[in-house]
């Protein structure tokens, strides 16, 4: 293939793609509004069916927000807590959109479902799993397990857990856990 050739079809992928991530932020849901979902520190053990999709569907000034295992529309930063943030680091993302100023999905991560993150992406913020961190060390041996079917885990890997302590298996599901000596 010419050189020239390749610059076209570099162009025409370039534009496809800067499409599909236009119509899919339009479609998820426009305008976001001012302010910050509050904390939420709710362990789910199942998810809620979502009230809303975006701020739009959401009267005055209330969001769109992850809240209590679903999206719910809630009064901004409710709670008083500074912008809700999760443990965990975002990945890094290599391409770039070339969208001047892209929409954003999220603005914090109390917007995204679960343990995801509001990101950076290629173009503009969205909600992204978490980078999966893992710490030095190796977990201590459990000698016992519970009988609950899938147990709930308190973390999902090392990256959740405060200072020098891992994620691990532990009696019933996974907890941060100081690393075996």
């Amino acid at each position: 293939m010419k050189s020239g050739s390749l610059f076209f079809f570099v162009a025409f992928l370039a534009i496809g793609f800067l499409t599909v991530s236009g119509t899919l932020n339009a479609a998820k849901g426009g305008k976001v509004k001012s302010g910050s979902c509050p904390l939420d520190n709710v362990r789910c053990f199942k998810e809620e069916p979502d009230e809303c999709n975006n701020d739009e569907q959401c009267p005055q000034e209330q969001k769109c927000c992850y809240y209590y295992c679903g999206l719910k529309c809630v009064n901004p930063g409710e709670t008083g807590y500074p912008a809700a943030s999760k443990p965990g680091k975002c990945p890094i993302v290599h391409i770039r959109c070339a969208m001047e100023n892209p929409p954003n999905a999220c603005e914090n991560d109390g917007e995204c479902k679960g343990r995801l993150k509001c990101c950076t992406g290629a173009c503009g913020k969205t909600c992204m799993a978490p980078e999966v961190v893992s710490k030095p060390g190796k977990c201590p041996t459990v000698l016992g397990r519970c009988m609950m079917e899938n147990p709930p885990n308190a973390c999902e890997n090392d990256g959740e857990c405060k200072g020098r302590l891992k994620c691990c298996t532990g009696m019933c599901g996974k907890i941060c856990m100081a690393p075996k000596a």
